[in-house]
Formats: C-alpha cells, structure tokens, sequence
C-alpha cells in the first residue's frame, strides 16, 4: 500500500538516479564512487596522430604573387587589345587614356583573381571530400562557390563589353577637344592683329571672335546712327 512515507523515498531514489521499484539497492557512497575500479577494463586513448597528419598535410600549393602576376599580365593583354582596337594611335599616349589604361587592368585583375581563388577553395572542398572529410555543410559550401564563380564570370564579361564602350567614348571626347583647341588656337593667331574702328582714346585690340563680333555690332550701330544724323541736316 502507497503511503506519503514511501512515495517520498521513492521520489528520492529517482532523485539520486535509482530504480524504486528495485528493491535492495544502494547508492554508492562518494568515497566508493571515487575508488577506481581493480576489474574494470581501462579504455584505450585513441590515437589521432591520423587525423592530425591528415590535417596538416597540404593539398595542393598556391603561390598567391605569382599567380595575382600572371593574372594581371593577362588583363594588361586584354584590356590593351581593347584600346588598340577602338583609339587611335596618335591618342594612345593621352594622359588620361594611360590613366585609365591602368584603372582597367586594375579592376579587371581583381575580378578574374576572386575568380581564381574561389576555384581552389572549390577544388580544396572536392579534395577533402575525396579523403573521406564529407559533410552535408561541404556540398552547401561548393553549391555556393559555384553560384559566386558564374557570377563573377558575368561580371568580367559586363566589366570588359563597359570598358570598350568607355574607350569609344573617350575617342571621340578626345578628338572633339583637339579640334576646339585647334579652333580657339586659330581664332587667336587671326584675331590677335585686327583692329577695330577707332572708340575713345585709340584703338581697341580684338583677342577673340566673341569680342570681334561685338565690335562688329558697335561699328554697325555707329554707321547706322550716323547716316540718320546726315539725313535730319539736309532735310
């Protein structure tokens, strides 16, 4: 029969992690828990030499420099093949035009780059993999570096299709701007020597086509005012 008494015993025992409804059985004082064990087979430490080796053991070798150099000259060759093919050689040695040259291969090393390193992580996932070290989080982690590789592959082709629009823009802004210097150039060598209808204290020196045509108005004006004067004395 259930009594308080015993059902307070019994909570103990689950308490203390016992069976109640086994009878007999005691709980280990702490200094028995704390003996060790004559008869009880130790547990072999395990030997992760193995896994440490494996570990540290490289896959492949990659010479960051080295390859970051290799990948620029090959931008230098692309990017160069762009300006040859769309600006003339007279504007090629533009300051700005090297300016922008270099701005180009910069950017264009950086892409194909994060191109590069993304591609041996991708190989250092497969290869680890290959060893046995498979995980669900590896196929998650190549999924995603394959996503991030195509787009930086549609970035380099958006990138390289801009920067030859860029360098057909920039030819035509070059040569507009020659051309307005030549013309200014040559409205000052014609301008510098004409002399405009004597006003005031002496001759006014013309320096440019906007003052010239001015001046033009002023002696139109003049004339006009005079030829009225004349008419008004003889009538």
């Amino acid at each position: 029969m259930s009594t308080i008494k015993s059902d307070r015993v019994d909570f103990e025992k689950l308490l203390n992690g016992l069976d109640p409804v086994t009878p007999h059985v005691g709980v280990q004082s702490t200094e028995q828990s704390a003996k060790p064990q004559e008869n009880q087979p130790q547990t072999p430490p395990i030997d992760n030499a193995s896994s440490a080796q494996l570990m540290q053991e490289p896959l492949f070798f990659f010479d960051y420099d080295s390859e970051r150099k290799g990948i620029r000259k090959k931008c230098r060759k692309t990017v160069l093949g762009i300006v040859n093919h769309v600006i003339p050689e007279n504007m090629i040695d533009d300051e700005y035009v090297q300016d922008k040259i270099e701005q180009d291969i910069e950017t264009l090393t950086e892409l194909y780059m994060q191109v590069k390193l993304n591609t041996v992580m991708q190989r250092a996932n497969v290869e680890m993999t290959a060893r046995g070290n498979y995980t669900a989080r590896s196929t998650e982690v190549f999924g995603q570096l394959t996503d991030k590789i195509q787009s930086i592959n549609k970035q380099i082709f958006d990138t390289e299709q801009r920067i030859r629009k860029t360098y057909l823009d920039l030819k035509f802004e070059i040569r507009d701007k020659k051309s307005e210097d030549f013309a200014t150039g040559m409205s000052g060598d014609n301008n510098a020597g004409m002399i405009s209808n004597q006003s005031g204290n002496g001759h006014v020196l013309v320096s440019s086509s906007k003052s010239l045509i001015e001046e033009i108005k002023n002696v139109k004006k003049s004339t006009y005012v005079t030829k009225e004067a004349k008419a008004e004395v003889i009538e």
